[in-house]
């Protein structure tokens, strides 16, 4: 039976018909060669029939081409066939460019297959001639999974066992399999630029032995499989170990260049007994631990980034190791007492952050200010914010010479001392309209406001709302403070709430600010100025009109939606602008539904917050009165029908008295 394999291509093309014409070359063009023929991960070269390599599974060919012409790049055509069967031989795939690799399935041949192989590239001068002729013997077969332990590392269990950043060995076991050549582990599966890395063993069916400092304490582990000379690789073998709570973790007060700075260092496990620290990978400083913790100091003699590595000793035994890494910069310190509010004297205290500072430099995004430096290289800046909203502050440090250091620049928000007040809809005139107050200030507890000239009024919490009713047109002024605890006020804030000239309507129905089909609603009319003698409106159904009062009385016939439209007239005859009203029109019938032959009716629909009681009767039955549910989505009833067709009378009673239209459903 014939053997073949499955080819997946790294990268394919055809070459570019219909090329356009060249220039005539000095001499005839050469078709390129190939050279440099082997087999990668693991890298082998071309092998000779009595000498090659094993390869199994995915298998990638590899060849360099030389050639001459200009682009495009030569397509290179990898061909194969068994051992002593040339007349098997078939192209397994192609490839592009300099140095191209095709990947082979060789799952399709059985072990110990010898394979027969080369290359052949071709480019706008036609095909060149074949490379040397490689071999490989076929090796699908897995070598068996590693042999994982640590001494140092040997339990998965609480407390665990070293620290981290303490190394320990890790010894990866062949079993006593010469095929394994070598093995390729990950520790916590963190990724690697430049892939896993490999171990070999000392020694063909031997050992390998990896150091692993772990990187953080609890549980952690290795993942390990062993690889083969063909590239075959078995399956990941886990092993998980426990690191023992016992590195330091330090706070540094990073004082800048020239300074000294202090570093404390802490520790969780009880039997750590001193400290150490280095910086940049100089020497160590020691210092004992009592009670876990110490304190040290460190001079930084440059800016830049500087890594710190702790480390914790339970006596002469490294117990832990953890870095830090921060910026060492002669800028100096900025800090202020508090949030900054406008209109209150602020003050931010600036620290040198390198020796021999005299005084410093600072704007606020304006001119240039400068400030003497007390003795110990500080100073206290008192600057009253004009009004809030964000600042930027830039300082620099000057010692004796002259020389500025780097520039602070810090960004902050001032807290606006006056409330902030607003409305989100437009005003209406003789329509409430909310107006939200708030504020940041600290120890505000309520506000008082005025409006359109009226009374002080108050409301509680930092953040309210109350409602206004403009009564005019034009500006009405809106103004608000905040009250402190002490009872003392904020600066005021005055909005203006513009009411555009045109009429205010309020809708009122029989049963609050809808309207009910076939019953009267009422619109109440607000004159915009003291002028409007009369309005003119017209209504969605296009009823219109002229009154000289300041009501409309409309009955709409239908539930739905509606809508008016009205103008005052001024006494010169003048309109004003037009308010238009959008409403709904409620259905004062009755939805009916259920399950009819169950003998059961449901009634609800609109208005069931103002319905008392349902009059129904089935037929020619007496009338039933069933009070309304006010709680449910609709009101149950039973009743006793005969076969065929039935009817149901049905009204309702409202909360005034009224009655609704008779209706008749049929069932």
């Amino acid at each position: 039976m014939r053997r073949y394999a499955t080819v997946a291509a790294l990268s394919t093309t055809a070459l570019v018909a219909g090329l356009a014409p060249r220039a005539q070359a000095a001499s005839a063009p050469t078709p390129p060669t190939v050279t440099d023929q082997g087999l990668l991960n693991p890298d082998r070269p071309c092998g000779t029939q009595a000498d090659h390599p094993s390869a199994g599974q995915f298998t990638m060919f590899t060849v360099h081409t030389v050639g001459t012409n200009p682009p495009p790049s030569p397509t290179t055509s990898f061909a194969m066939w068994p051992d002593g069967h040339p007349d098997q031989r078939t192209v397994i795939g192609s490839s592009i460019g300099a140095n191209p690799r095709l990947q082979v399935d060789l799952r399709g041949y059985a072990d110990g297959t010898v394979l027969a192989w080369t290359a052949q590239a071709s480019d706008v001068s036609g095909p060149g001639p074949d490379g040397a002729v490689c071999y490989l013997t076929v090796d699908n077969t897995a070598p068996p999974t590693p042999l994982v332990s640590s001494k140092k590392y040997a339990t998965a269990n609480y407390p665990g066992t070293g620290g981290a950043g303490v190394p320990g060995n890790f010894i990866f076991d062949t079993g006593g399999s010469r095929d394994v050549t070598s093995f390729e582990y990950s520790v916590n599966r963190m990724p690697v630029a430049a892939g896993n890395p490999v171990a070999a063993p000392n020694h063909p069916g031997g050992r390998a032995k990896v150091s692993v400092a772990p990187s953080s304490s609890g549980s952690e582990y290795v993942e390990v499989r062993s690889l083969d000379a063909a590239g075959n690789a078995s399956d990941w073998t886990k092993y998980t170990f426990y690191v023992r709570d016992s590195a330091p973790f330090a706070t540094i007060d990073n004082a800048g260049i020239g300074l000294t700075s202090h570093i404390r260092l802490q520790a969780i496990s009880t039997d750590v007994t001193s400290f150490g620290y280095t910086v940049d990978g100089g020497p160590e400083t020691r210092v004992p631990a009592i009670g876990q913790k110490a304190t040290g100091s460190l001079v930084f003699t440059s800016a830049g980034t500087k890594t710190i590595v702790e480390h914790s000793y339970a006596g002469k035994k490294l117990a832990g190791a953890h870095t830090d890494r921060i910026v060492v910069t002669d800028a100096p310190g900025v800090s202020a007492a508090a949030d900054p509010i406008s209109g209150r004297p602020e003050t931010f205290t600036l620290t040198a952050r390198s020796v021999g500072v005299v005084a410093f430099k600072y704007d606020f995004g304006g001119d240039q200010q400068r400030i003497t430096a007390d003795a110990d290289g500080s100073a206290k800046l008192s600057w009253t914010p004009p009004a809030g909203g964000t600042y930027t502050i830039t300082v620099t440090s000057v010692d004796g010479a002259g020389h500025e250091s780097t520039p602070a620049v810090q960004t902050f928000y001032v807290i606006d001392a006056h409330p902030n007040v607003g409305i989100n809809d437009t005003p209406v005139l003789g329509q409430p309209i909310e107006v939200f107050l708030w504020t940041d200030v600290p120890g505000v507890t309520g506000f008082v406001y005025t409006f359109d000239g009226g009374t002080q009024q108050s409301v509680h919490g930092p953040n309210a709302a109350v409602d206004v009713v403009p009564r005019h047109a034009g500006d009405s002024p809106f103004t608000a403070q905040g009250v402190l605890a002490d009872g003392t006020l904020t600066p005021p804030t005055t909005i203006q709430l513009s009411v555009p000239d045109a009429p205010g309507v309020t809708l009122t129905g029989p049963y609050g600010n809808s309207a009910v089909a076939g019953r009267p609603a009422t619109f109440t009319l607000v004159p915009p100025t003291q002028d409007v003698v009369g309005y003119q409106y017209t209504l969605a159904d296009g009823t219109s009109g002229t009154v000289d009062e300041a009501t409309i009385t409309y009955t709409p016939a239908d539930p739905g939606y509606g809508s008016l439209t009205v103008r005052g007239v001024h006494r010169d005859g003048s309109l004003s602008a037009d308010t238009r009203v959008d409403y709904i029109v409620l259905d004062p019938q009755i939805d009916t539904w259920g399950i009819y032959e169950n003998g059961w009716f449901a009634f609800s629909g609109d208005l069931m917050d103002v319905t008392v009681t349902y009059l129904w009767h089935v037929n020619d039955g007496p009338v039933q009165e069933t009070p309304a549910d006010p709680d449910g989505y609709g009101t149950f009833v039973q009743y006793a029908a005969q076969d065929g067709e039935n009817h149901l009378y049905i009204q309702r009673v409202f909360t005034d008295g009224a009655v609704s239209p008779l209706q008749d459903v049929s069932f």
